[in-house]
């Protein structure tokens, strides 16, 4: 049966060190993930044109508009989100 290498409590320590400093990350840069996205979906996407659009053009359907989900849609704010 082979033995499993010992850890030294260096190692340990190391290791505990690491997982601290990857939560520390996470916590400081979870608020900023937010303007970061608006910014890249700005700024590298159509999104704006795209929400537009569906607002100016939408598209036809055979079905009565009672059956489309009621939304909430802003161009300028990147915002398409339904409503209850």
């Amino acid at each position: 049966m082979a033995m499993l290498p010992r850890l030294s409590f260096k190692q340990v320590n190391n290791v505990l060190f690491g997982l601290i400093v990857v939560i520390n990350l996470y916590v400081i840069a979870a608020p900023l993930w937010p303007q970061v996205d608006y910014w890249w979906q700005s700024h590298h996407t159509d999104r704006q044109a795209q929400l537009a659009q569906l607002i100016h053009h939408p598209k036809p359907t055979a079905q009565p508009t009672t059956t489309q989900p009621n939304g909430l849609i802003i161009p300028a704010m990147l915002l398409q989100q339904p409503t209850l």
